[in-house]
């Protein structure tokens, strides 16, 4: 058996785990009205909003999104933040709801997991305080829909995780 071209968003490799980035960039995302916690709702709508840079990691049981801030590739150094997407929990975690995920975590598949993530409707933050922002993450996400941020993602409102990339590594 041959191994397989590694691309450069890879950030790490290892039996069935993978972790990847991707940069900061435009997405149009779904909202649907939460009927489990219509308080952290954002409501029912798409649009095309910034989005922050993300890293992902999936392995046999798990798949995560944290937050970066920044453009280029994370390093080692480069401090997480907990991801600003609703249906995501404090750890990380993301609640697949009755999204499809793929059945491989190689390398090949990196697209099929992203858009797993991103083309599911995001329903409600799975806890309080998500972002460092006035209404926290259902209003972030009105407001990136009525364009207060232009293309860019407001990287300030992201909130620390307390590991950098490679400490995160290190305790997987």
């Amino acid at each position: 058996t041959g191994g397989s071209f590694l691309p450069a968003c890879v950030l790490m490799a290892s039996g069935d785990a993978l972790m990847w980035y991707e940069p900061p960039m435009m997405r149009h995302l779904g909202f649907k009205q939460s009927t489990h916690a219509p308080e952290r709702s954002a409501g029912t709508f798409a649009a095309r909003v910034p989005t922050p840079g993300v890293i992902f990691l999936v392995d046999g049981a798990r798949w995560l999104v944290m937050a970066y801030r920044g453009d280029g590739r994370p390093t080692p150094e480069t401090p997480l933040y907990h991801a600003p997407t609703l249906n995501t929990y404090e750890d990380g975690s993301i609640c697949a709801g009755n999204v499809k995920t793929p059945a491989s975590t190689a390398a090949e598949r990196i697209q099929a997991w992203s858009d797993a993530f991103w083309r599911s409707n995001f329903t409600h933050a799975n806890y309080d305080g998500v972002v460092d922002y006035q209404g926290d993450a259902a209003k972030l996400w009105q407001d990136a829909r009525d364009g207060q941020f232009g293309e860019r993602f407001p990287d300030l409102v992201l909130k620390p995780y307390d590991r950098t990339v490679g400490q995160y590594l290190e305790t997987w």
